[in-house]
């Protein structure tokens, strides 16, 4: 019985021994037994590559109540607005200067993607009413007034 149940444990268990294919994806494993819960429904079954971690698409979805990655500074570059004369959609580009932790580094982001952005921090961190930022409109509204893009993005950062 007892030789029994340690194989059954050593079917769910991942062991640090396993090897790790030369493409680096491994072979997936699933693991336990069970295919339903204890209400008789049927669940997901978790797969592990071998090695250590789980595939992320198959992890939950959680959110940190903190971070702390020190002081971090954002700012347009300042040529920023030798770009605006070229205000196509997706031809458009925002160079953005990150520094944090002592380093400096250039990231450069198109409108939609500021959009997008603005779209997860009020679905997922701030509400509006926090944030007091507003919501940034589809690129076909601001292509009028390209100078307004730089001030209203700038909120962001």
């Amino acid at each position: 019985v007892h030789g029994a149940a340690q194989r059954a444990r050593g079917a769910m268990v991942a062991r640090s021994t396993d090897s790790i294919d030369a493409t680096g994806e491994g072979q997936v494993r699933t693991l336990g037994n069970a295919t339903s819960n204890l209400k008789g429904k049927p669940i997901k079954r978790l797969s592990i590559t071998r090695g250590h971690f789980p595939k992320l698409t198959e992890c939950a979805h959680f959110h940190y109540e903190a971070v702390d990655f020190g002081h971090i500074q954002l700012q347009f570059a300042p040529d920023q607005n030798e770009n605006l004369n070229n205000l196509e959609e997706g031809s458009l580009l925002f160079p953005v200067q990150v520094t944090c932790q002592g380093k400096s580094w250039q990231v450069h982001r198109s409108y939609e993607e500021f959009r997008t952005l603005d779209a997860h921090l009020h679905c997922c961190i701030f509400d509006r009413r926090f944030s007091q930022l507003p919501e940034l409109p589809p690129l076909s509204h601001v292509q009028a007034h390209p100078e307004l893009l730089v001030p209203m993005l700038s909120q962001y950062l």
